[in-house]
């Protein structure tokens, strides 16, 4: 896979999954395997408030993102123990104040329309 389409799919799984239920949805789910790029692929779109968003809350929260075996579920119980131990609402919430990852990627792929259908 090509840098430019790993950076937009690790980026476009971290906002389907914000998107459908928050920040603590990407951590519980096997997403979470791609959350020690977030930052990176943040930053390399141009994403600045989004990655500091997440730098922040990753910094305050003390969790390490290579590490996450610990949001691991079986079950809604646990799910919900998960999202009471972090202000993920308080994430989330802010989230949906920014602009649209989703434009910030189109616009990426757009500038490297080249390097995203090369397999190198």
């Amino acid at each position: 896979m090509s840098p430019v389409r790993r950076t937009v799919f690790v980026l476009s799984m971290y906002e389907y999954e914000i998107g459908n239920g928050g920040l603590c949805q990407f951590f519980v789910n096997s997403s979470r395997e791609l959350a020690p790029y977030v930052s990176e692929c943040l930053e390399e779109v141009g994403a600045i408030e989004h990655k500091d968003l997440f730098d922040n809350f990753i910094l305050d929260n003390s969790i390490d993102v290579n590490a996450l075996d610990y949001f691991e579920i079986d079950d809604l119980d646990e799910y919900a123990e998960k999202a009471e131990l972090y202000d993920f609402d308080s994430f989330d919430d802010a989230y949906m104040e920014l602009p649209f990852l989703t434009d910030t990627i189109v616009e990426y792929i757009r500038e490297n329309i080249n390097e995203f259908y090369t397999n190198k």
